[in-house]
């Protein structure tokens, strides 16, 4: 999809098959196939042409393109499809922004091999714990740069699925003003560098 290869970057991320091909359609494959099956048939919620992605019944924006998640380097390519931008201005026009948020799943912790970015109601504990991080730093609120990401963290309320319940944890975090930049080209070239053994959620 995109000519440009990043400098510096190892070749193993670089690699088509973290993208998947357009034929595919294996068991994990369902969320890219009804992707197709929308757009062919028009009834998506919403198509946004310009960046690449509909709105799917059940709260998510998903490439129209074979992207299968996080670890597709055609995500982060300079001049790719900016799905956050598309999914924040569907929330804006469709649902409350202020008790929403949008969420991403890390490779090893989603069921679905296609990108997708859902948009959901925020959980009030885990806005309350933002909003009180956010106005209390003094200082030392989670920066604007993504090269102190990883000593950057701020505390909300989290579900933690092994034990079935929410509670408080810790959260690596990195401050935006706005979408109209790609997310996943500025994590990759503020934080992905010299952090590769990590695994990160946005």
């Amino acid at each position: 999809m995109y000519d440009t290869q990043p400098e510096n970057t190892p070749a193993s991320r670089l690699d088509p098959k973290n993208c998947g091909e357009p034929g595919d359609h294996g068991p994990r494959d369902g969320l890219w196939l009804k992707v197709q099956e929308c757009i062919s048939a028009g009834n998506c919620v919403d198509v946004d042409k310009a960046q690449r992605c509909a709105v799917m019944h059940g709260g998510l924006v998903v490439p129209i393109d074979r992207v299968k998640g996080i670890e597709c380097y055609t995500i982060w390519q300079p001049g790719a499809p900016n799905y956050w931008h598309s999914a924040w201005e569907y929330v804006c026009k469709h649902m409350p922004p202020a008790s929403t948020g949008l969420g991403i799943n890390s490779k090893s912790a989603r069921t679905k091999d296609q990108l997708h970015i859902h948009m959901a109601d925020f959980h009030e504990r885990a806005s309350g714990d933002l909003v009180h991080e956010l106005k209390g730093q003094q200082g030392h609120m989670a920066p604007y740069s993504g090269k102190s990401w990883a000593e950057s963290l701020v505390t909300a309320t989290g579900w933690v699925a092994s034990a079935q319940k929410w509670e408080q944890r810790k959260y690596r975090a990195q401050h935006f003003l706005n979408l109209g930049s790609n997310l996943f080209e500025t994590l990759q070239k503020e934080v992905a560098p010299g952090r590769s053994g990590c695994k990160s959620k946005l």
